[in-house]
């Protein structure tokens, strides 16, 4: 009975770590797409501000054409390590869990520095899906071929 307690707890916890992952692939993939037309322009996943002084999340914001070229490569990124992660051969699976929990770790550490007071709910959810992430790269580092 613990045993399947520990592994229904396994899968909503990947379960998670997944559902961030592809929502903010998701999110990449809309700022290219709304910004493509603006060779110029900025684009912000995430970011506040009064009107004059904005507050843009590092490594979210993307300016002109490099920054499309930087949103593709991200993209990318976390595609492959999402593949990656799910890989029998530690060589591979490694690296794409330390990409996704350093993709979390950003994404918290921004939603931190741009919603320092917690508005839309953003801080808790992103440490939620940070912590989630972790606990996947954990629980998956040491898998071999018959356990998974």
């Amino acid at each position: 009975m613990k045993s399947r307690i520990l592994h229904i707890c396994s899968l909503l916890v990947g379960g998670c770590a997944w559902l961030f992952a592809i929502a903010t692939l998701l999110a990449l993939v809309l700022v290219l797409a709304i910004s493509w037309n603006e060779p110029d322009g900025v684009s912000r996943i995430m970011a506040a501000g009064d009107g004059v002084h904005i507050k843009s999340a590092y490594g979210l914001t993307y300016r002109g054409r490099v920054g499309h070229l930087i949103s593709i490569v991200q993209a990318v990124l976390i595609i492959a390590a999402l593949w990656g992660s799910t890989s029998h051969v530690s060589l591979i699976r490694r690296p794409g869990l330390i990409v996704l929990t350093i993709w979390a770790v950003l994404w918290t550490a921004n939603a931190f520095y741009v919603f320092p007071q917690g508005e839309f709910g953003l801080v808790p959810a992103t440490l939620f899906f940070f912590v989630c992430t972790l606990a996947r790269t954990v629980t998956r580092w040491s898998v071999n071929k018959k356990s998974s």
